[in-house]
């Protein structure tokens, strides 16, 4: 049997015995066997398109981030990890151990910002991090492309998922906690910087495909390439100007469930056909 197809098996079988999952992930043997066939990744990826999946993943994440062998393989998994946890129905319910998660794998530092409770405390990390992570793209890199695809998919599930929360908060109670209060200090504090931060990458993607009269640093890329590129602009910029940069803009941007549930789908289709285009 496939180590892969082992690890598996033997991974729902943690889940169906969850009260000995520490145990079992601390077996030398089974750990290796799990390791090797890319378990965790195969795993959190399934679980960022099943919200049932999801709950058990942020548990088992949580376990997984406490043993150090585990860490290295988690920290890959950024985008994921993000993605899981906003798309779960019941997420808020899990928001410390995504905390904890977010801050031991990952490290974020938010400054001398004092946060309200979990949940704000859960969306300014999220933010910290995805910060980085696209401040630290290289456009050079030869998987480029794909992390874009997972930048994409996360941060679209990160940043459109507060007016998601806050107007299907009554709707959505049995499911989940009430989501983050957004507050002129969050925004200062994380929404702009991230906003800035995505406009400058949005800056680099136009000048890196650009041909002509252009900058010196502008190259011609293959045509499937740039319209790789274009799409990942257009998907960013999109994602971009639908984060409130003021309170005002908050009020202002106050539509239904309805508009913010199709607008996040529309962008996660963009960002699948994108991923298929790539295959």
């Amino acid at each position: 049997m496939p180590s892969s197809i082992m690890g598996l098996h033997l991974l729902k079988k943690t889940y169906t015995f969850s009260y000995k999952l520490s145990h079992f992930l601390g077996d030398d043997e089974l750990r290796l066997i799990l390791q090797q066939g890319s378990v965790w990744s195969s795993l959190i990826h399934i679980a960022s398109d099943n919200w049932d999946l999801a709950r058990d993943s942020i548990r088992l994440g949580y376990t997984l981030a406490s043993i150090p062998d585990w860490q290295p393989l988690i920290r890959q998994e950024l985008d994921s990890w993000i993605t899981v946890f906003f798309r779960s129905l019941a997420h808020w319910r899990r928001v410390e151990e995504y905390n904890s998660v977010l801050s031991q794998i990952w490290n974020p530092i938010p400054g001398d910002y004092e946060f309200i409770d979990d949940n704000e405390k859960a969306l300014g990390l999220t933010f910290v991090v995805l910060l980085k992570n696209w401040e630290d793209l290289d456009l050079a890199a030869a998987d480029i492309l794909n992390k874009f695809v997972q930048m994409l998919r996360c941060t679209n599930w990160a940043v459109l998922q507060w007016f998601h929360e806050k107007e299907e908060e009554e709707r959505r109670a049995y499911y989940t906690n009430s989501g983050p209060k957004i507050t002129p200090r969050f925004i200062t504090a994380f929404s702009i910087p991230l906003h800035d931060s995505l406009i400058c990458v949005l800056a680099t993607i136009r000048i890196h495909t650009s041909t002509g009269n252009t900058p010196s640093d502008a190259e011609e890329l293959p045509g499937e390439r740039k319209k790789a590129f274009d799409n990942i602009a257009q998907i960013l910029e999109n994602i971009a100007n639908n984060m409130p940069l003021s309170m005002s803009d908050v009020e202002q941007e106050q539509r239904d469930w309805n508009y913010w549930n199709q607008l996040q789908e529309q962008l996660q289709t963009e960002i699948s056909e994108l991923e298929r285009s790539l295959q």
